[in-house]
């Protein structure tokens, strides 16, 4: 299999090689009557999508080198009729890993959640040809199977548990696939499920001391806001969610707040609003629980945080 890629290689590299053999090799795609405008591509021999491309492209220009053979005498690299057609059938099998390497290489969408589908793509299609009549085409195979096994065995954990993260798929559609792809009695799905959930639990925990942390503070959270910053209300926002979720009592993020310092007019005018002692429509302090009931008390400590240099009483 190497000598193909090898022969197809050398004559892409010898008409490339100077302008006299590129004149020439001209010659020759205009007298057989090829309308192709992409010339074949020298490939990166470690970079199997851009072997698949130099394939493709060279595929084109058979006609062109059998003419160039009796053009130029030193052009000695020009492929078996055989090696044309084993360039063929490994074009045929090299595409499904050209499209894998430029999906994973996409920089407009995240590609993590994709590593999955495209190892089922690829491990399909080396199923599908592990059958394959040919005997170097099922040698080669029988080797892209054992390297693609290795490489599984090394990183499956991190191949599926952004499958699991992915909303599409999760749990259940990971089992599935990996019980197609390996067998009911594949230990793969209870590694990654078990992982998966000491990561959860690991996390979880991380995230229970947090709230803790912050239930130990919620007294002074005033202190904590940034008085010039004009987002300290999506701030105290965020902690009134925070704590409803934990079930802490709202009440306790108040409790020292300064209830009779609240800045000038612009304090005056809401706080007459929120608890109006004069009668006026409004929501009444009786029915918030008094003048310092909790919509009151959240509402002086919002305004003192940012106009706490002009206070009334």
């Amino acid at each position: 299999m190497s000598n193909v890629v090898t022969s197809i290689r050398d004559s892409v590299k010898y008409v490339k090689s100077s302008q006299g053999r590129k004149q020439r090799f001209e010659k020759m795609i205009k007298e057989v009557g090829i309308s192709c405008d992409k010339r074949p591509p020298l490939d990166v021999p470690t970079r199997w999508n851009s072997t698949y491309h130099m394939l493709k492209c060279a595929l084109e220009y058979e006609r062109a080198f059998e003419a160039l053979t009796r053009e130029d005498s030193q052009y000695v690299h020009e492929p078996l009729v055989e090696e044309w057609k084993m360039a063929k059938k490994l074009c045929d099998i090299l595409k499904t890993f050209c499209d894998a390497t430029e999906v994973l290489s996409g920089s407009n969408y995240p590609t993590t959640s994709c590593i999955f589908d495209q190892f089922w793509e690829v491990k399909l299609l080396l199923e599908k040809e592990s059958s394959n009549t040919d005997v170097m085409i099922a040698a080669m195979i029988h080797k892209m199977k054992e390297k693609l096994q290795k490489y599984w065995d090394i990183c499956f954990l991190q191949i599926c548990v952004p499958v699991i993260l992915d909303p599409r798929f999760k749990l259940g559609f990971l089992k599935f696939r990996l019980s197609k792809c390996f067998g009911e009695t594949s230990q793969y799905f209870p590694i990654v499920e078990r992982t998966f959930r000491d990561l959860f639990d690991e996390y979880n925990s991380q995230s229970s001391d947090c709230t803790q942390d912050h239930a130990n503070s919620v007294g002074s959270v005033e202190t904590n806001v940034d008085r010039s910053n004009p987002w300290a209300d999506w701030s105290l926002h965020q902690n009134l969610r925070q704590m409803r979720r934990e079930g802490l009592p709202i009440s306790e993020l108040f409790s020292d707040a300064p209830c009779e310092s609240v800045s000038g007019g612009f304090g005056k005018s809401l706080l007459s609003f929120v608890c109006p002692s004069d009668g006026c429509p409004g929501l009444r302090g009786s029915e918030i629980g008094g003048g310092d009931g909790f919509f009151c008390r959240a509402l002086k400590l919002f305004l003192a945080g940012r106009h706490g240099e002009e206070t009334v009483t």
